[in-house]
């Protein structure tokens, strides 16, 4: 996805992102609205809206595993997306590039997404998750490091590709550490809190950078 959005804004600037982007979501409405999903029996109680809803956040709050979990992954996402929030102003006022500049680094990060994610079960199966969050967090940083620092456009580039392998496996680490640690008659409730501290983390450190 970043790595066509940086190509996108490259070739057709942001309007053309954005319209892009929206139009994208008509299919994940059609396929939610053509989903026949086959009713299954629970031997549980039928719940309210508003007492399921306090009873997933009861859930989260006496879990443990799931807190460490979101303060982790919300803790990285404050901090780490000041490369995000960033990236145009480094791009124009430090790199003196236009869009297509722009574009490119974007494209760079999501393509190093991309490769992040053919090698991450090997990764993760020799190094571990724990160590893998870690290893992943310093590289990452040091990438941020670099890329604020350095004005040699080829080498920002390529420090963008590494952040974007960082990035991919630190957020899929924290997201299957997530699944991992919740009961299944409670994880759509327990994931949504999840999903609303990390998306909470992304929108206050973008607007604080």
């Amino acid at each position: 996805g970043p790595a066509l959005g940086g190509l996108v804004v490259a070739a057709g600037g942001p309007a053309a992102t954005f319209l892009l982007n929206a139009v994208s979501f008509l299919g994940t409405v059609f396929v939610l609205y053509a989903w026949e999903r086959k009713p299954t029996s629970t031997p549980l109680a039928a719940e309210r809206l508003a007492g399921a809803m306090r009873g997933g956040l009861r859930y989260v709050r006496y879990q443990p595993e799931l807190r460490a979990v979101m303060v982790r992954a919300g803790g990285f996402m404050f901090f780490a997306i000041a490369l995000m929030a960033l990236l145009p102003l480094l791009a124009r006022g430090e790199l003196g590039r236009g869009p297509t500049g722009y574009g490119v680094m974007l494209g760079c990060l999501g393509f190093g997404a991309v490769t992040g994610a053919a090698v991450l079960g090997r990764v993760r199966a020799r190094v571990g998750a724990e160590r893998l969050v870690l290893i992943g967090g310093v590289v990452f940083a040091l990438a941020c490091v670099g890329v604020a620092h350095l004005r040699y456009f080829p080498v920002v580039c390529a420090l963008m590709w590494v952040a974007g392998n960082c990035w991919l496996m630190l957020l899929s680490s924290f997201h299957v550490a997530a699944q991992g640690s919740v009961a299944g008659w409670v994880l759509a409730r327990a994931l949504s809190i999840y999903l609303l501290a990390f998306s909470g983390s992304m929108a206050a450190g973008s607007m604080t950078w």
